[in-house]
């Protein structure tokens, strides 16, 4: 209800502020291609798709470490949960070329 009013009244950045930025933010990597999200390859020192794997371009996504494991609990129950990327930042700011 508390977060109902304040977006009432225009306050979004407050949330982002209150809600992410000073709880619980945490980076995941997301496919371009299949919208999965990856993981990091030690033995490869690389970020990793579980479909394309070294053919892909993970992308960083900041998120509350909550959604994260509801990603995860879906994904232990053999839901998988693709996410859509609007604008898009490579891993190492380049142009997505690498």
């Amino acid at each position: 209800m508390e977060r109902d009013c304040l977006i009432g009244f225009g306050a979004a950045s407050l949330l982002k502020d209150r809600l992410l930025d000073n709880s619980d933010k945490t980076v995941i990597y997301v496919c371009s291609q299949c919208g999965y999200v990856g993981y990091f390859d030690r033995k490869k020192n690389k970020y990793w798709c579980p479909i394309h794997e070294d053919k892909s371009v993970l992308y960083p996504v900041t998120v509350s470490y909550a959604f994260k494991l509801l990603l995860q609990e879906l994904m232990s129950m053999g839901i998988s949960p693709r996410l859509i990327l609007g604008d898009k930042v490579p891993i190492g700011g380049g142009d997505g070329n690498e």
